[in-house]
């Protein structure tokens, strides 16, 4: 684990000095970048390629750090990396306690567990190599990640399939804890236990912690996009991250779509109703330069590129199941399933569920509103 986690690391706090951001909100964009790249080369047959390629980008930005460091010091005052050190202590904690833990669930045998563990002998993406995986169409950003911390750790464990999905939330939750200046460590260290707790208070132990199934992490990642777009001033990082954050939930089973497409939804809307002023200072020109047109294309391009993301990971899925002859799930039969009366006494059930959580938990729910 410890291989993985320091070039995430690496990568994170690279990405914060190119963007002059803090490093705790990279965390997610070198993440997601770094499963982009996988895919990316997953899908044509390289995958092993894909990964050395990661190792020479560590490379580049670890030199870039040493570089900052040498000649730029004053460029480390808004990074702030002292806050890194909560988000790498509870990765310890869970990997300490969990040692030696097994998978528990039948879809984690027959098919997440599979995913990554078939890439992992045979540096293929799982639609491409022979093992007999359930629901092979199924697509898995985080087993892709699973593969990256296994193979960079030279050994594959199950306790490392879980490491990977709690690197992969709190580096999302994490980003909370931006714009909190590193003097205020008593805030830091409040935040930082109040986001590990959250799930035990929601009933989420051990699901949240103690598994590799993909829906709680869809869940978080469509949060995690919300908030961040609503954060977030208009530049080219948010959605440079949000174009990252909309593949891992495109490139995440059937209901990663279905999350992408209400978030850019969401944020289409927020933008053409209530920023259009800001979407037009981001693509104009300030100065237009000579024999040039009023708009800022490749400003347009960044902003267009969530879209243009979700799109390409979608199709490209799509069009390599096709040539590999890989089923997909009947999706008439999935729609019909919502007409049923199973389905709307689940939908009663949930509701029941989630209203007396908010009953039970409502001091602390206050609580955490406060703080």
């Amino acid at each position: 684990m410890w291989i993985s986690l320091i070039i995430i690391l690496i990568l994170s706090i690279a990405t914060g000095l190119y963007f002059h951001r803090e490093a705790i909100e990279c965390l997610a964009f070198s993440t997601f970048g770094l499963i982009f790249l996988l895919y990316l080369f997953g899908i044509f047959g390289f995958l092993d390629i894909g990964l050395y390629i990661v190792y020479i980008i560590t490379l580049i930005c670890l030199i870039y750090i040493i570089y900052k460091i040498s000649y730029q010091k004053k460029e480390f005052v808004y990074l702030q990396p002292l806050k890194l050190i909560p988000f790498v202590g509870i990765i310890i904690f869970l990997y300490v306690i969990l040692d030696n833990s097994r998978l528990i669930c039948y879809d984690e045998f027959t098919a997440w567990g599979l995913f990554a563990k078939s890439m992992f002998y045979t540096d293929d993406l799982y639609i491409l190599n022979q093992y007999p995986i359930v629901a092979k169409s199924y697509q898995s950003a985080t087993a892709l990640f699973q593969y990256f911390v296994t193979k960079t750790n030279g050994e594959f464990s199950e306790t490392l399939l879980l490491s990977s999905m709690h690197i992969l939330f709190f580096s999302m939750t994490f980003s909370s804890l931006k714009n909190l200046k590193s003097k205020n460590v008593f805030e830091i260290i409040i935040r930082s236990i109040l986001i590990f707790l959250i799930p035990f208070s929601l009933h989420m132990w051990p699901a949240i912690y103690y598994t590799i199934l993909v829906d709680f992490i869809l869940g978080i990642t469509f949060g995690y996009i919300i908030y961040f777009y609503f954060t977030n001033k208009f530049d080219k990082f948010l959605f440079l991250n949000l174009s990252f954050a909309i593949f891992f939930l495109t490139c995440s089973k059937g209901n990663g779509l279905v999350l992408a497409i209400l978030s850019l939804a969401v944020i289409s809307f927020d933008i053409l109703f209530f920023k259009r002023q800001e979407l037009v200072n981001f693509i104009s020109y300030k100065k237009i330069p000579k024999f040039s047109s009023k708009i800022n294309y490749k400003n347009l391009l960044v902003i267009l590129s969530p879209f243009l993301m979700c799109a390409f990971t979608y199709l490209s899925w799509i069009i390599s199941l096709r040539i590999l002859n890989i089923t997909s799930p009947n999706k008439s039969l999935l729609i019909q399933g919502i007409f049923t009366p199973e389905f709307k006494s689940n939908v009663i059930l949930y509701i029941d569920v989630v209203k007396s959580l908010f009953i039970e938990y409502r001091y602390f729910s206050l609580t955490l509103f406060v703080l």
